[in-house]
């Protein structure tokens, strides 16, 4: 008889009873209308047009986290959902009036940090007497003590969570920190006591003290490190739910424990800072962690944010220098004389150097005991004692049960296409196999690509790396190194290096790009920045030049589609000392993050429509070996670069459909398609929609909102996607509100004549100015709202779309929208016992919600690569830390809108099935592959736009 999954999701129901006599204080920003008329005043003043000032609030909510460790979270903003306005507030647990920061001090803070703001941005305004009045007239305002504490009930801020600030989602998950703070826990027999730490724009979560782990790893070496638990509370609700959730994450916190040699790229260094006396005299106090940012890198670290200053004309008790704490971090743990009675945790971030001993993550049965101990505390059943089971057998998902459509490179691996007959031998079955899988790829290659020539270069630096790529391509294919490539593919491979001045850095030309590490006046920093673009775009078009050319002279005659796999040198790898020498006769053995000439690389690959996949030289042990990892970071270029770049799947998907429970006649014509849109600020502002449909036929199209409205087949609308972004038009990559809702109107209302489902990635699209109605407050399903898009102006019904379904898919994301888990197995008496990772992609339907929507949640198999690491005599138990994998995540999958008699469980099955990358050789991607290659498509473009833009 198959056995099913079952799962405990990490979430309490809470209702407003629970929250009774639990209150909270907040406190609005009362000098924001004064600053931002000051800000105007100063910039008409301006001689010097076309420069951006922003007001410095992330320096005062620094330096006021600095001296106030009783706040939940500083001045944050939040959109006010009745006036459409956003609104600055900060907040305390509790109505104590003691750690409230009182309105003297917040006057005195806010004078200092104004004072120095006018000075530091508008000091020849100020001096020469223009703005002179203006600037005392904004300090005499921040003189009165304006601010004023409002006190509020947290059952009153659950009641009415969806109004104003919503300031509930904030509130309520600091207050179940709050009830944590001071308590303890017993952990494989250790006891616990938590604290209180500031976590940013999420308030208050909670920490353990540090503990020191130990383990031998397989080798025999015994690892050593410091880590800690963090635990993380986020208010969630679910579409149609009437039930409010507590989701809590387990977290494992990794401490710096030695001298801190180098750190990540364009990443502050986080250092976790404790006080045993008020900082400041008169302030409140608290044993509360703030987390205040370090930066200037490794070789020059130095406070964030102008703290120093301004804490020093506060006349607040000094911090350590940065410098003696990332040189002995663990020496300034403890509170001494030495530290100023302050701790300092040094936070380890993946990636610096050296490594941290102890791994990432907790394994189930140690999330499961603190789980279950934050439970006691909290007086509140995990998942209200219930677990959800799976909703097939373990056996539909063994390999022999799955359609092509559903093969990773793993499986494909591994599927035995031609049973062995009496007469064959072991070695022919294997050779005949491996011809067939040489046929099926071969195929869907050419299906792919359009029955195109498909031109593969090879752009090496190290002969090492060559022969590797070179086989793995060969692997990619199912070739041995003897057999001849189909007539359809050629491989194209220099017979010398790339020239070595197409891989080094962005020339600097007369610039230190150290400069920017050192103390500079906002008026100096601003012009060496403007100096530092200027001169990165020019080097940025030299460099990508010189690229079409190379790459021109690897060109056939004959045309087809290209893919190339470049070898670059990684930006934080030292060049020899010629190399580093720069056209000032400095050496620059740090070049900065936009020296970078992967932008450039992948600027020249666009010009001359050629696919591209970025790769770093493979690490060699001290014999010259690549071990298991290199290898697997070869293959897994190579296979990204052919599979996802053209879009290869192993089969059509009619097979998939109809195994998730979709008929036969309509899953012969089924489209798929995945509705994604990348917003980020950094490197520039993009706000970029996308769609990817998945035809019946296994071949992949695209819609972009600048192709005329037309689908295009995944490779031409690749070339096309990349000409919008090397252009680096601000209107056309940052698109407004108005123009985003209507590009997804026009996907849902195109006059389809085959069944369509369209898979809705929550994130950014359900924003009140774009798609309001997919966001949780929907209270109808099957209805379709497009009553604000311009071209619609209407509510939509099953009948007047008849083919349309749309699902809507949220992941666990920053605020932690799907809960965290742990998957149990009973025992023959039915007693819960400790399970493992799934070994198949496992769906569960979610009754808990008591939804009049349907909601399901889908969850990934554990990582081949991980499989060796879960085993027990590699849990931690008493000694702590971690194992390096972490568990694969809840996906919530929500039908918004079906027709009638539609099984919401079939139609949730298929973007549950499709979180399949024919690719990957193990686990499963986040997103359903339409929206995987939409994601990955518009992040390929991402690095141009810093030195194409503006």
């Amino acid at each position: 008889m198959d056995k099913f999954s079952s799962i405990v999701p990490l979430r309490f129901r809470i209702d407003e009873s629970y929250l009774r006599d639990l209150a909270v204080s907040f406190s609005p920003f009362a000098y924001e209308q004064d600053c931002k008329d000051f800000l105007a005043k100063m910039q008409h003043y301006q001689t010097k047009k076309g420069r951006d000032r922003n007001l410095p609030y992330r320096r005062l909510n620094t330096v006021l986290t600095a001296l106030a460790p009783t706040l939940a979270h500083p001045f944050l903003s939040h959109r006010n959902v009745d006036t459409g306005n956003y609104e600055r507030q900060m907040l305390i647990i509790g109505t104590e009036k003691k750690d409230r920061p009182t309105p003297e001090q917040i006057s005195d803070l806010v004078y200092e940090w104004g004072k120095q703001w006018g000075q530091d941005q508008f000091r020849d305004i100020v001096e020469k007497g223009v703005g002179k009045d203006v600037y005392k007239q904004f300090l005499d305002r921040l003189q009165q003590p304006l601010q004023r504490w409002y006190e509020t009930d947290a059952a009153l801020l659950f009641r009415d969570l969806n109004k104003g600030t919503q300031l509930g989602y904030q509130a309520i998950p600091s207050l179940f920190a709050s009830l944590m703070a001071g308590k303890e826990s017993n952990i494989h027999g250790r006891k616990v006591s938590w604290r209180l730490m500031q976590d940013g724009m999420y308030g208050l979560a909670v920490v353990s003290e540090p503990f020191l782990a130990s383990y031998t790893d397989r080798k025999g070496n015994i690892c050593e490190g410091t880590f800690a638990y963090k635990l993380e509370f986020r208010l969630q609700t679910q579409v149609g739910s009437p039930h409010r959730w507590i989701h809590l994450y387990i977290r494992c916190t990794r401490y710096v424990d030695k001298k801190i040699t180098r750190v990540n790229y364009m990443r502050d260094v986080s250092v976790r800072v404790g006080v045993h006396q008020p900082r400041l005299a008169g302030w409140g106090w608290s044993p509360t962690l703030v987390s205040l940012p370090l930066t200037g890198g490794s070789n020059s670290p130095r406070w964030d944010d102008h703290l120093v200053e301004l804490l020093s004309a506060m006349k607040a008790r000094d911090l350590v220098s940065p410098a003696v704490i990332l040189r002995e971090p663990q020496k300034y743990r403890a509170a001494s004389e030495q530290t100023g009675y302050d701790q300092y945790y040094v936070v380890y971030a993946e990636g610096f150097r050296p490594y941290h001993k102890i791994k990432t993550g907790f394994d189930f049965a140690e999330i499961q005991e603190v789980a279950e101990s934050v439970s006691e505390i909290l007086g509140l059943e995990i998942s209200c004692g219930q677990t959800l089971v799976s909703d097939m057998p373990n056996s539909r998902m063994y390999l022999n049960e799955l359609p092509p459509s559903m093969f990773d490179i793993g499986d494909f691996q591994k599927k035995q296409f031609l049973r062995k007959t009496y007469r064959q031998t072991k070695d022919e079955n294997k050779r005949l196999n491996q011809m067939e899988r040489q046929k099926i790829v071969y195929q869907a290659l050419q299906r792919a690509t359009g029955n195109q020539m498909v031109c593969i270069f090879l752009c090496w630096q190290n002969s090492l790396t060559k022969r590797i790529l070179e086989q793995e391509i060969r692997n990619a294919l199912f070739l041995d190194a003897d057999m001849p490539l189909p007539e359809t593919v050629r491989i194209i491979v220099p017979s010398q290096p790339i020239p070595d001045d197409l891989v080094q850095p962005l020339d600097p030309g007369s610039l230190d790009p150290q400069k920017r590490f050192n103390k500079l006046s906002a008026e100096e920093r601003h012009e060496f920045n403007q100096e530092w673009k200027k001169q990165m775009q020019k080097a940025f078009r030299d460099k990508a030049r010189a690229w079409e050319t190379y790459l021109r002279t690897l060109l056939p005659e004959a045309s087809g589609y290209r893919l190339a796999l470049i070898e670059l040198t990684p930006m934080e790898k030292k060049q020899s000392s010629k190399q580093q020498m720069s056209s000032n006769g400095t050496t620059d053995d740090n070049p900065h993050a936009s020296q970078n000439v992967k932008g450039a690389v992948r600027w020249a690959c666009n010009k001359l429509d050629i696919a591209s996949q970025v790769i770093f030289p493979l690490k060699v042990d001290g014999d010259g070996h690549v071990d298991k990892a290199e290898a697997a970071r070869a293959s897994n270029s190579v296979l990204d670069l052919i599979y996802r770049q053209t879009g290869l799947v192993y089969g059509a998907p009619v097979e998939l459909y109809a195994k998730a429970g979709i008929a036969q006649e309509q899953a012969k014509q089924l489209s798929v398609i995945g509705l994604y849109k990348l917003r980020k600020n950094l490197p520039v502002a993009i706000n970029y929609p996308i769609a990817v449909r998945y035809r019946h036929d296994g071949t992949f199209q695209v819609l972009l909102p600048d192709s005329s409205l037309q689908w295009l087949p995944l490779i031409d609308a690749r070339k096309v996607l990349g000409e919008v972004f090397m252009r680096g038009k601000k209107d056309k990559i940052a698109l407004e509100p108005a123009d985003q809702a209507q590009f997804a109107a026009r996907i849902f209302t195109e006059a389809y004549h085959v069944p369509t489902l369209v898979l809705l990635e929550a994130t950014d699209w359900r924003n009140y100015n774009v798609l309001p109605q997919f966001s949780n407050a929907m209270q109808v399903k099957d209805r379709l709202d497009l009553s604000h898009v311009k071209a619609c102006g209407r509510i939509y019904t099953p009948e007047d779309l008849p083919y349309l379904r749309i699902i809507r898919l949220r992941t666990v994301g920053s605020s932690g929208e799907t809960p965290q888990y742990f998957p149990v197995v009973f025992d023959e008496e039915g007693e819960m016992e400790e399970g493992q990772d799934f070994k198949q992609l496992t769906g569960f339907i979610d009754k808990q919600a008591e939804s009049p929507f349907f909601h399901y949640f889908s969850i990934g198999k554990l990582p081949i690569t991980s499989k060796d690491q879960n085993r027990k005599n590699l849990y931690k138990m008493d000694e702590g830390g971690g194992i390096a994998f972490k568990h694969q995540t809840m996906v919530e999958m929500v039908p918004f809108f079906l027709q009638k008699g539609d099984d919401p469980l079939a139609w949730c099955r298929i973007p549950h099935f499709l979180r399949i990358h024919p690719a990957w050789g193990g686990g499963n991607i986040t997103l359903p592959y339409p929206l995987h290659l939409a994601a990955c498509m518009l992040d390929d473009q991402i690095c141009m736009l810093e030195h194409v833009t503006g």
